[in-house]
Protein backbone atom coordinates (compact mmCIF):
# COMPACT_ATOMS: atom_id res chain seq x y z
CA UNK A 1 0.00 0.00 0.00
CA UNK A 2 1.26 3.54 -0.97
CA UNK A 3 1.89 5.43 2.17
CA UNK A 4 1.94 9.33 -0.04
CA UNK A 5 -1.72 10.76 2.00
CA UNK A 6 0.21 12.97 4.32
CA UNK A 7 1.98 15.07 1.26
CA UNK A 8 -1.25 17.38 1.29
CA UNK A 9 -0.33 19.44 3.78
CA UNK A 10 1.60 22.52 3.38
CA UNK A 11 4.65 21.77 5.81
CA UNK A 12 5.02 25.82 5.94
CA UNK A 13 1.66 26.44 7.55
CA UNK A 14 -0.01 22.39 7.81
CA UNK A 15 -2.88 23.87 5.81
CA UNK A 16 -4.84 21.90 3.45
CA UNK A 17 -3.66 22.24 0.19
CA UNK A 18 -6.55 22.68 -2.18
CA UNK A 19 -4.78 22.12 -5.73
CA UNK A 20 -2.95 18.53 -3.89
CA UNK A 21 -3.28 15.81 -6.20
CA UNK A 22 -6.06 16.40 -8.95
CA UNK A 23 -7.30 14.10 -11.65
CA UNK A 24 -4.81 12.31 -13.41
CA UNK A 25 -1.89 13.60 -11.02
CA UNK A 26 -0.30 11.60 -8.26
CA UNK A 27 -2.39 8.40 -6.78
CA UNK A 28 -5.50 7.02 -7.96
CA UNK A 29 -6.83 5.23 -4.78
CA UNK A 30 -9.25 3.39 -7.14
CA UNK A 31 -6.59 2.82 -9.08
CA UNK A 32 -5.23 -1.19 -8.85
CA UNK A 33 -1.81 -0.12 -10.38
CA UNK A 34 -1.26 1.78 -7.42
CA UNK A 35 -1.70 -0.90 -5.05
CA UNK A 36 0.44 -3.67 -7.37
CA UNK A 37 3.66 -1.03 -7.11
CA UNK A 38 6.38 -0.97 -4.22
CA UNK A 39 5.96 0.57 -0.99
CA UNK A 40 7.32 4.66 -0.61
CA UNK A 41 10.06 4.68 1.74
CA UNK A 42 11.33 8.51 1.92
CA UNK A 43 9.82 11.60 0.28
CA UNK A 44 10.73 15.21 -1.22
CA UNK A 45 8.59 18.19 -0.49
CA UNK A 46 9.16 21.15 -2.09
CA UNK A 47 7.63 24.36 -2.24
CA UNK A 48 6.13 23.63 -5.95
CA UNK A 49 5.77 19.25 -5.63
CA UNK A 50 6.17 16.60 -3.31
CA UNK A 51 7.29 13.10 -4.32
CA UNK A 52 7.30 10.02 -2.51
CA UNK A 53 10.11 7.60 -3.21
CA UNK A 54 10.96 3.80 -3.13
CA UNK A 55 13.65 2.27 -1.15
CA UNK A 56 17.12 2.90 -2.09
CA UNK A 57 16.32 6.11 -3.94
CA UNK A 58 18.24 9.05 -3.58
CA UNK A 59 18.45 12.91 -4.38
CA UNK A 60 20.67 13.10 -7.09
CA UNK A 61 19.65 17.39 -8.02
CA UNK A 62 17.33 19.17 -6.04
CA UNK A 63 16.81 22.85 -8.19
CA UNK A 64 14.08 25.49 -8.63
CA UNK A 65 12.44 23.78 -11.28
CA UNK A 66 14.06 19.88 -11.61
CA UNK A 67 14.27 17.54 -9.28
CA UNK A 68 16.32 14.46 -10.23
CA UNK A 69 16.37 11.17 -7.98
CA UNK A 70 17.97 8.16 -8.84
CA UNK A 71 18.51 4.30 -7.79
CA UNK A 72 22.16 3.14 -8.22
CA UNK A 73 25.77 4.62 -7.57
CA UNK A 74 27.43 7.83 -8.68
CA UNK A 75 31.06 7.74 -9.49
CA UNK A 76 33.46 10.79 -11.67
CA UNK A 77 30.04 11.87 -12.37
CA UNK A 78 28.53 8.52 -14.04
CA UNK A 79 25.51 6.98 -13.04
CA UNK A 80 25.30 3.60 -13.08
CA UNK A 81 21.40 2.86 -12.65
CA UNK A 82 18.34 4.33 -13.03
CA UNK A 83 16.99 8.04 -12.71
CA UNK A 84 14.06 9.89 -12.71
CA UNK A 85 14.09 14.00 -13.55
CA UNK A 86 11.14 15.64 -12.78
CA UNK A 87 10.31 19.16 -13.74
CA UNK A 88 7.36 21.30 -13.66
CA UNK A 89 7.32 24.49 -15.15
CA UNK A 90 4.71 27.54 -16.46
CA UNK A 91 2.95 26.06 -19.70
CA UNK A 92 2.85 29.15 -20.84
CA UNK A 93 0.38 28.26 -24.12
CA UNK A 94 2.71 25.15 -24.66
CA UNK A 95 0.51 21.23 -24.95
CA UNK A 96 2.11 18.55 -24.09
CA UNK A 97 2.51 18.10 -27.91
CA UNK A 98 3.91 21.08 -28.61
CA UNK A 99 6.75 20.29 -25.70
CA UNK A 100 7.42 16.85 -27.68
CA UNK A 101 7.67 18.72 -31.21
CA UNK A 102 10.25 20.72 -29.95
CA UNK A 103 12.50 17.91 -28.49
CA UNK A 104 12.23 16.12 -31.24
CA UNK A 105 12.92 19.59 -33.81
CA UNK A 106 15.66 20.65 -31.94
CA UNK A 107 17.40 17.32 -30.29
CA UNK A 108 17.41 14.53 -32.93
CA UNK A 109 14.54 12.90 -30.22
CA UNK A 110 12.19 10.48 -31.98
CA UNK A 111 8.67 11.12 -30.96
CA UNK A 112 6.92 7.65 -29.18
CA UNK A 113 3.82 6.34 -28.12
CA UNK A 114 1.68 7.83 -25.66
CA UNK A 115 2.11 6.08 -21.98
CA UNK A 116 -0.61 5.90 -19.45
CA UNK A 117 0.32 5.63 -15.90
CA UNK A 118 -2.75 5.82 -13.63
CA UNK A 119 -5.09 8.18 -14.97
CA UNK A 120 -2.68 10.33 -16.88
CA UNK A 121 -1.67 9.95 -20.51
CA UNK A 122 1.98 11.33 -21.68
CA UNK A 123 3.09 12.49 -24.81
CA UNK A 124 6.77 10.93 -25.20
CA UNK A 125 10.37 11.24 -27.13
CA UNK A 126 13.30 9.28 -26.56
CA UNK A 127 16.98 10.90 -27.08
CA UNK A 128 20.45 10.17 -26.30
CA UNK A 129 22.11 12.04 -23.54
CA UNK A 130 25.41 11.93 -22.57
CA UNK A 131 25.45 8.44 -24.34
CA UNK A 132 22.01 7.20 -22.15
CA UNK A 133 18.94 6.56 -23.54
CA UNK A 134 16.20 8.90 -22.39
CA UNK A 135 12.70 8.80 -22.34
CA UNK A 136 10.53 12.31 -21.50
CA UNK A 137 7.07 11.84 -21.11
CA UNK A 138 5.01 15.51 -20.96
CA UNK A 139 1.53 15.88 -19.56
CA UNK A 140 -0.17 19.21 -18.52
CA UNK A 141 -1.82 20.16 -15.13
CA UNK A 142 -3.35 23.15 -14.49
CA UNK A 143 -1.33 25.92 -15.81
CA UNK A 144 1.98 24.29 -15.56
CA UNK A 145 3.88 21.53 -17.93
CA UNK A 146 5.28 18.44 -16.24
CA UNK A 147 8.66 16.76 -17.78
CA UNK A 148 9.21 13.70 -16.22
CA UNK A 149 12.44 12.13 -17.98
CA UNK A 150 13.64 8.49 -17.10
CA UNK A 151 17.25 7.58 -17.38
CA UNK A 152 18.57 3.67 -17.32
CA UNK A 153 15.03 1.93 -17.71
CA UNK A 154 11.73 2.94 -19.07
CA UNK A 155 7.68 4.04 -18.18
CA UNK A 156 6.90 0.24 -17.72
CA UNK A 157 9.34 -0.35 -14.17
CA UNK A 158 7.04 -0.62 -11.56
CA UNK A 159 9.48 2.21 -9.45
CA UNK A 160 9.17 4.61 -11.69
CA UNK A 161 5.94 4.46 -12.29
CA UNK A 162 5.49 4.46 -8.27
CA UNK A 163 7.33 7.96 -7.95
CA UNK A 164 5.08 9.22 -10.60
CA UNK A 165 1.76 8.45 -8.78
CA UNK A 166 3.18 9.89 -5.81
CA UNK A 167 3.24 13.50 -7.04
CA UNK A 168 1.59 16.44 -5.69
CA UNK A 169 1.56 19.74 -7.43
CA UNK A 170 0.84 22.42 -5.17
Amino acid sequence: MLAATCACKNTKNQQENVQCGGPGIGIDLDAVEALSLPPLEDEVERDDFYVGLPEGWKVMSNEEYCLIVYKGTIEEDYLDGRAVHLVTVPADGVTPAGAIQEMVAGSNATAGEDVTIGATTYKTCTYVEDGRLMLLLVTKYIDKLIKIGVEGTDASDPEVRAIVLSMRLY
